[in-house]
């Protein structure tokens, strides 16, 4: 039974990542900078949260990832270098991730070089490698208990976003 929702909120004027029991109570401020923090999945020990930020990043010009405990503490960043969309495998040993995103432009069925790539991130052998050229826009993705690959894009004959999978 699921016991904790973690989101995003803008109470101290920024995006932070949040937990708040299911039962009802007070959120728990789980990350604590001036940046945007971006909540993208739980870990699958349900301890651990993954979230993107552009902290480090210099000219905040681009998000990275990070592992963080659920009650906060300071954020572990992965060593992907770069990235907007992800899920864990169901171990929480692998990453499917897209470096780059659409998913927050203004434009619709967008064909140009922004179109995101999948790729996969080995959490303990620190080895990454692209698995899917996605031909048309994609906006998310996750990695199911097969490790099956499920990602929204537009890319069928009617241009309109569909669940995909490989």
């Amino acid at each position: 039974m699921v016991s904790q929702i973690a989101y995003n909120g803008i109470y101290n004027g920024n995006f932070d990542v949040y937990v708040i029991p299911t039962m009802g109570g007070i959120p728990i401020r789980v990350t604590h900078h001036g940046m945007t923090d971006r909540l993208i999945d739980w870990y699958p020990d349900g301890k651990n949260l993954l979230y993107v930020s552009s902290m480090n990043s210099g000219k905040q010009r681009f998000n990275q990832f990070y592992k963080v405990g659920m009650n906060g503490g300071l954020p572990e960043k992965l060593q992907i270098p770069y990235g907007e969309m992800a899920s864990l495998s169901p171990n929480g040993k692998k990453i499917a991730y897209t470096p780059i995103s659409q998913a927050f432009r203004t434009w619709k069925r967008y064909r140009g070089g922004w179109n995101a790539d999948i790729w996969i991130f080995d959490l303990e052998k620190k080895y990454s490698g692209k698995i899917f050229r996605i031909i048309r826009r994609t906006m998310n993705f996750r990695c199911g208990p097969e490790i099956k690959i499920y990602y929204l894009s537009d890319r069928g004959k009617d241009l309109r976003a569909n669940i995909w999978s490989f």
